[in-house]
């Protein structure tokens, strides 16, 4: 575990059908539950995604969690967009892996 911050992961809370992304910190919030127990996936690219049950018994819950790599994933993104005269554009990017 290389203990980097995950900015921009996705968080979604099964039981409310909720989303949120975390920030440059790897923080994210879902305000106003209720106690008790909740499943939250979380994705984020070049990593596999995990699903996790949390328990919440307090107005705030503090929670770390970590993804491991996903070794399976593509070395490189290719991006294909269209403008508005029909000429494709096309931008290739490597995605380093730790």
């Amino acid at each position: 575990a290389s203990g980097e911050v995950l900015t921009g992961a996705s968080v979604y809370l099964q039981e409310r059908r909720w989303h949120v992304v975390c920030d440059e910190k790897g923080f994210f919030v879902f305000n106003n539950l209720c106690t008790g127990t909740y499943t939250l996936s979380i994705f984020h690219v070049g990593y596999a995604h995990k699903d996790t049950s949390v328990v919440l018994e307090h107005s705030a819950t503090l929670l770390s969690l970590s993804l491991t790599r996903d070794s399976s994933q593509q070395a490189e993104l290719v991006v294909t967009g269209e403008r508005s005269d029909t000429s494709v554009s096309k931008a290739a990017r490597s995605i380093l892996s730790g």
